[in-house]
């Protein structure tokens, strides 16, 4: 790879000294074009480069969406974190074989949602790796939300929010919600509401032609939401759909996902 760029969560202790060394090595092998905090891209000013390598955890690997999605460059995520479901790579070990962790590699393309958000300003389109969250105001105890699917309107719905999360979204917030864990490369996503008022709910798996329109109940005129954790202006109304772009994760060749998943959430074992 000649042009890497380099990204780095400023928030984590000792990540500006880890990030140093890190160029340091990388520029032995590739040119680096640039290295800035995740809260300081600036696309404009910024070199595209072949891949993005970003040293933090998954909420870093998130803030690395826009990057991705408007250079079409595979990002490769470093594990500052907690779970690394999203940064899949060790830092020690990437220091000890920089030219396997260079070339080594496999994509793993992952479903985005698109969002379109409509305002007093007008319509306006963001894609979202994980989830979108829409919740109550605060100055309600339960809040309602119109709803529609593929065109069809539901009745007004009682409930804390609405969650819609991608296949990749699953094991995040949807999880805690008793959402089902979808494998990553699937055209799928998930709707799953915040404590609704009623028993006749289950979370809905949709497919990749299917449309949520959301609209605030009668009594509200605006959104509460937030696109991947990062809240957003209120809005009129909002459409959700899979986006046509994707999200290319670099990943380690041996990677695999039920052992993931095995692994970081315990899951089919006991004890």
């Amino acid at each position: 790879m000649k042009k890497i760029g380099v990204l780095f969560n400023e928030h984590k202790k000792d990540i500006l000294h880890n990030t140093r060394i890190l160029v340091k090595v990388l520029s032995k092998f590739s040119e680096v074009v640039f290295m800035e905090s995740t809260e300081k891209i600036d696309l404009d000013k910024m070199k595209r480069p072949d891949i993005v390598v970003v040293l933090g955890g998954d909420g870093s690997v998130l803030r690395c969406v826009p990057v991705s999605v408007a250079w079409d460059v595979p990002v490769k995520g470093i594990n500052f974190g907690k779970f690394g479901f999203l940064t899949r790579f060790d830092y020690e070990r990437v220091l000890k074989d920089v030219k396997s962790f260079l070339k080594d590699i496999k994509i793993s393309n992952r479903n985005l949602l698109k969002v379109k958000i409509t305002d007093e300003n007008g319509d306006y389109e963001s894609e979202c790796l994980n989830d979108v969250v829409i919740h109550k105001d605060m100055k309600y105890n339960v809040d309602t939300f119109d709803l529609k699917l593929n065109g069809f309107k539901l009745n007004s719905i009682p409930c804390d929010g609405i969650v819609v999360s991608t296949a990749t979204g699953s094991t995040a917030y949807s999880l805690s919600l008793g959402g089902p864990i979808i494998f990553p490369d699937s055209s799928s996503y998930i709707l799953n509401l915040l404590s609704p008022h009623t028993i006749a709910y289950t979370p809905l798996i949709l497919s990749a032609n299917d449309v949520i329109e959301i609209n605030p109940d009668s009594n509200e005129k605006r959104l509460n939401f937030s696109l991947d954790g990062l809240p957003w202006k209120n809005a009129e109304k909002i459409e959700i759909k899979l986006s046509e772009k994707y999200f290319k994760l670099a990943c380690p060749i041996e990677d695999s996902y039920p052992q993931i998943i095995y692994e970081k959430l315990l899951w089919c074992r006991r004890g």
